[in-house]
């Protein structure tokens, strides 16, 4: 038995059997905060991982030209050749239009009947290009001149940087965090909304025993303590389901994602464990729990002394 002189024991007790009392209203009052802090940690979870490849990608500068058609393996040799001019470069790959299409249908198997349409691969030559990195040295200006002169050349049709890819990619992390943080706050105020209501609905349902407690002179602490316990308990609660749910979705599109999402498994590692997202899960829960039970007492509080 908990002793009575344990006001906080006894209000932990008393808001766990204001939890079971009415089971239904807070195991949905649970369901709707998990989502809203599923939904929260999912698209902050994609911003982390975008933000890393983003990082990693421009980290390490490559350039890949892409040849015009017609163009002969002299051709390709010639310009092997000067570009191995620089000191920069440190490392030169060419790819045949055969060897493109094969890498493509080994990373894209389910899309390989589209080039059964093809007598032969619909893709040029390319010269992918390293650049060696130095300490202390800023190759910027370097690589840019590099660019000007090898684009120039009358054999390339296009070319493509990585860093390039990362500003896109960066784009697309900033649109995905605005995105989350807009559904966050929506599903924030929602879920307080609803924790406030909850607290208020035990409040009304027990406002014989709260009128009684007061005229006894039981203190407003006294009386606060078990519903704000009860509103935290559903908060990090939801949380708690929110991390289950969302560590359950990415372990099922990791497994059977399929190939269709092979590119994006490439990018993203739903396999990737970012503990610092639960935290901020635990510590957001727990605070809409706390703070929407709170101002439900409160208010509740303030309108019987009036």
């Amino acid at each position: 038995m908990l002793k009575s002189n344990n006001i906080y024991l006894l209000s932990l007790y008393r808001g766990i059997a204001n939890i079971k009392r009415n089971f239904v209203i807070s195991f949905l009052c649970l369901g709707i905060i998990s989502f809203a802090l599923f939904i929260q940690g999912f698209f902050t979870f994609l911003s982390y991982e975008l933000r890393d490849f983003a990082s990693k990608f421009s980290s390490k500068k490559e350039i890949i030209f892409y040849l015009k058609d017609g163009v002969t393996t002299q051709n390709v040799e010639d310009l092997v050749s000067k570009i191995n001019i620089y000191t920069i470069v440190s490392k030169i790959k060419v790819k045949t239009p055969n060897q493109s299409g094969q890498d493509f249908e080994s990373e894209f198997p389910d899309l390989k009947y589209i080039l059964s349409e093809f007598e032969t691969y619909p893709f040029p030559y390319s010269v992918e290009v390293s650049f060696k990195e130095i300490k202390d040295k800023d190759l910027s200006l370097d690589i840019e001149n590099f660019i000007k002169d090898i684009k120039s050349s009358s054999l390339i049709d296009s070319y493509q940087m990585n860093s390039q890819w990362a500003e896109k990619i960066g784009s697309v992390k900033n649109v995905l965090t605005l995105t989350g943080y807009f559904f966050s706050l929506l599903f924030f105020v929602v879920s307080g909304f609803i924790v406030f209501n909850v607290i208020r609905i035990n409040l009304i349902n027990r406002s014989n025993e709260i009128n009684i407690l007061s005229l006894v002179g039981a203190t407003d602490g006294y009386i606060k303590t078990p519903f704000i316990i009860e509103g935290t308990i559903l908060g990090i609660g939801g949380a708690v389901l929110a991390i289950f749910f969302h560590i359950l979705v990415l372990n099922l599109i990791n497994i059977f994602g399929g190939y269709s999402l092979e590119f994006l498994k490439g990018v993203i590692n739903f396999t990737k464990i970012h503990f610092s997202i639960y935290f901020q899960l635990l510590i957001t829960g727990a605070f809409l729990g706390f703070s929407s039970s709170w101002l439900s007492v409160q208010r509740y509080l303030k309108k019987i002394k009036r």
